[in-house]
């Protein structure tokens, strides 16, 4: 139900979701994100399910950021997770009725999340929701190359920047003290 603005129509019981809505949401995500990495900061993609995992780890590998494509480690602990020192500014989520451990912790630690929300999903749980077939390996590949492209535009830009001496000093400098200790608050 929490979908139904996002949803244009159902076809033989198969919801269709609204793609002028996509796009909208898609660039609402993309500017934040940019943001994001423009500032410094870590964005930690999850995506376990069997469709994304090789898509995720192949794509966000070259940007540096981190990523959790097996279940274990993100279970164990959200918080330890390979190379990041400190609790990542936001989460990008593919699936997040897979992935709702993530989404609860992210919500816990008021970390903003971005997600691919499909239409068995509750876009409401997530900061910016993007409708689109979590299923399809082709959707996946699309909504995570844009992620990727506004990274990268905005590492770009924080690098012209730092070479312009207009850069704001990034989390390493010690504006935000955040160790992962945090996360270890576990049920």
């Amino acid at each position: 139900p929490n979908m139904a603005p996002y949803i244009f129509g159902e076809k033989k019981g198969i919801h269709i979701i609204d793609l002028n809505k996509t796009v909208v949401k898609l660039d609402e995500a993309a500017a934040a994100m940019k943001n994001i990495a423009r500032s410094g900061k870590k964005v930690l993609f999850v995506a376990t399910k069997k469709q994304a995992k090789d898509i995720v780890a192949d794509k966000v590998k070259p940007t540096g950021m981190p990523f959790v494509t097996e279940r274990e480690k993100m279970e164990k602990n959200l918080g330890s997770i390979a190379d990041l020192t400190r609790l990542p500014s936001a989460l990008f989520i593919v699936d997040v009725v897979k992935e709702h451990i993530a989404v609860a912790e992210a919500r816990k630690l008021g970390i903003p999340t971005f997600a691919m929300v499909d239409t068995n999903s509750d876009p409401t749980l997530v900061d910016f929701p993007i409708p689109a077939n979590d299923d399809a390996t082709k959707s996946i590949e699309l909504i995570v190359d844009t992620m990727i492209a506004a990274i990268q535009e905005g590492v770009e830009e924080r690098k012209r920047d730092k070479d312009s001496g207009t850069a704001t000093p990034d989390e390493e400098d010690g504006d935000e003290e955040n160790t992962g200790a945090t996360a270890e608050k576990h049920g």
